[in-house]
């Protein structure tokens, strides 16, 4: 098995790092709008893909009823699936991060609102907290972090404003960023200044100014200019002073901390001085610290540079690694107006991204995509396929056996604020020289896909635990109608399923020859499957 993961290995990396000759060409041309309802399965899928955490044959079937617009309407229509409540509901186990998993893993390859699930993992990586923390490692935390992922899940169509200020006042963004109990300076100590700088730098601004389309503004020597200053960190931070639990007394230092809502700010412990923060824009002193908090706010949000950073992020997220200059103005205007004059619709902007016209050629050009993230290669696979899920046992729980899956991207878990993976990591060799990111290739290296690859080679085939619990239950693929289809039409459902179409003549042959060698029909499914989610055509969606 390691032999063969080894050369997977090799196999992706050649894929994803083979150098796109005529990118820049490419995206000078022009892009005619498609329809609206894909024209075959695999366009469907395709979409799904990017939409979704995986296509199913149920929501392709929808898609090609419906068109890709009336799908999106009826997404963003739905209720979050919620973390929270149902952690609040388990008896006789720990409420920890393993339940909390679980629960993910559950929603994302079941529940029917998967563009707002989708998008909350989304925001997740920039609105980065993290399990990690030692704040935030402990059942209470873990509560805490579903409450958080419900905060995203509610606000995922919504504006970027009251999402951001949500965000600021939320317990578990304080602890993890430490401007929970940030106390106004005194003997002996500042404000932190943590919070101050990442809400900038990765929540809403960024590091340089940049035009609508992306591309850094230069001063007249050609260089980017900075979007703020050391000091404009070091007077915002006194703006995120007094902030504690929401159930806290006069003192900073009480409250529950099983408390899962909103922080309050103490003005006793609040910086009441004059403060001038980013664009030069003062602060007057004696003001509350919810009017400092609000006002902040409003000026990240409006200041020139989100739309385009938000813009991009995103877009990396859900469609490709490298869009084009194009791509994100036109994304980046909607942000800026959702064509009713509304500023910041999270909602417009999904959409956006997802019926744009780079996003929706088809068959997609060898230039567009992204590397898979683990955690979506993981639900694709099984969302492919007629697949089951426990149900809630007599705890409540839902066992997932979230610890056997083959994943290094637990949500809500990234090893820093950077996220799993930085949005400009290029790796070295001909990605760089041609001045294009793979960011989601930033924490993978042999062993990391080994680990994969074993995971996915058990993980979703089995529904037994082992160490004798023969009676568990996980999710796994029903692997005996497709064993007993005929060969051809088992690739044709695996190149339509998992590739959208796209199979090339070389990974055809590969199974075709492969196929015939296996007696069992579950072998010859089991073995279509893992050998396509192995290769490179699945690890990178175009």
């Amino acid at each position: 098995m390691r032999q063969f993961a080894t050369k997977a290995v090799l196999l992706v990396l050649c894929a994803c790092l083979a150098p796109p000759l005529h990118a820049r060409s490419f995206f000078k041309g022009n892009f005619e709008r498609p329809a609206d309802i894909p024209a075959s399965d695999g366009e469907a899928a395709r979409f799904l893909t990017q939409a979704t955490f995986g296509p199913t044959q149920a929501d392709i079937d929808k898609v090609r009823t419906i068109g890709v617009s009336a799908w999106i309407d009826q997404q963003m229509l739905l209720p979050a699936t919620r973390v929270l409540p149902y952690m609040l509901g388990l008896e006789n186990v720990r409420r920890n991060h393993n339940r909390r998993m679980d629960r993910h893993l559950h929603s994302f390859m079941v529940a029917p609102d998967q563009l707002r699930q989708r998008m909350a993992f989304a925001l997740s990586q920039i609105f980065v907290i993290s399990s990690q923390h030692p704040g935030l490692i402990n059942d209470n935390g873990a509560q805490q972090s579903g409450a958080y992922w419900d905060m995203l899940a509610d606000a995922a169509f919504d504006s970027y404003a009251p999402l951001l200020q949500n965000v600021t006042y939320h317990v578990t963004m304080g602890k993890y960023l430490s401007h929970f109990r940030n106390r106004k300076a005194g003997p002996g100590h500042e404000p932190d200044e943590n919070y101050a700088r990442e809400i900038m730098q990765l929540f809403s601004v960024g590091l340089k100014e940049l035009n609508i389309d992306g591309s850094p503004v230069l001063d007249t020597a050609g260089r980017p200019i900075p979007t703020y200053s050391q000091d404009a960190i070091t007077d915002l931070a006194k703006v995120f002073t007094g902030f504690t639990f929401g159930n806290a007394g006069a003192d900073i230092n009480s409250g529950s901390f099983t408390y899962f809502g909103p922080m309050k700010c103490l003005e006793a412990e609040h910086d009441k001085t004059a403060k001038t923060v980013i664009g030069n824009s003062v602060l007057p002193a004696g003001r509350t610290c919810p009017e400092e908090v609000r006002r902040v706010v409003n000026l990240l949000s409006a200041h020139a540079n989100t739309a385009p950073f938000i813009a991009r992020r995103l877009i990396q997220r859900f469609t490709t690694s490298n869009p084009s200059r194009a791509y994100v103005r036109r994304v980046a205007e909607k942000f800026r107006d959702n064509g009713d004059g509304e500023y910041g619709d999270l909602g417009a902007v999904v959409r956006q991204i997802l019926i744009d016209p780079e996003a929706r050629q088809f068959p997609p050009p060898a230039t567009f995509g992204k590397v898979r993230e683990p955690l979506l290669q993981v639900t694709a696979i099984l969302r492919a396929w007629p697949f089951q899920v426990p149900g809630v046992d007599a705890n409540g729980s839902l066992p997932m056996a979230h610890n056997s899956v083959p994943v290094t991207q637990v949500p809500l878990s990234a090893p820093s604020v950077f996220n799993f993976y930085e949005p400009d990591h290029q790796p070295p060799g001909t990605l760089q020289a041609a001045g294009l990111y793979a960011p989601e290739l930033q924490p993978i290296d042999e062993a990391t896909i080994y680990d994969i690859a074993n995971g996915m080679a058990h993980y979703g085939f089995s529904n037994y635990f082992g160490s004798g619990d023969t009676g568990a239950v996980r999710p796994y693929i029903r692997l005996d109608t497709l064993g007993a289809l005929p060969d051809a039409q088992l690739i044709e459902d695996v190149n339509r399923r998992m590739l959208y179409g796209t199979m090339s003549p070389g990974m055809r042959a590969i199974l075709a020859e492969m196929l015939p060698r296996l007696a069992s029909g579950r072998e010859r499914a089991r073995s279509a499957i893992l050998l396509t989610a192995l290769s490179p055509e699945f690890a990178v969606q175009r």
